[in-house]
């Protein structure tokens, strides 16, 4: 008498949980998937290439500034005008 009622309501739980449950948690899961495949992508091209864009002008600006480095303290004085009086 209550046993037959409670299978049948266990088998409506059972599939509400394998087709509504299972099918949100697979959604979210899936998105997530998706949202990181493409963060990492934007990772690897725009961030990495803005820091390999200021290391590449931040070397090319040392390498031009060396040719101007004489190593002399005095000479930087001049340059700058830094002048004791």
């Amino acid at each position: 008498m209550l046993v037959r009622p409670a299978v049948v309501v266990a088998h409506w739980c059972r599939a509400f949980d394998t087709y509504v449950v299972d099918a949100i948690v697979n959604l979210v899961g899936r998105s997530g998937l998706i949202m990181s495949f493409w963060s990492g992508r934007a990772d690897k091209t725009v961030v990495d290439g803005s820091v390999n864009l200021v290391a590449d002008v931040s070397y090319a600006v040392a390498f031009g500034l060396r040719t101007w480095q004489t190593g002399f303290f005095a000479d930087v004085r001049v340059v700058f005008g830094y002048w004791r009086r």
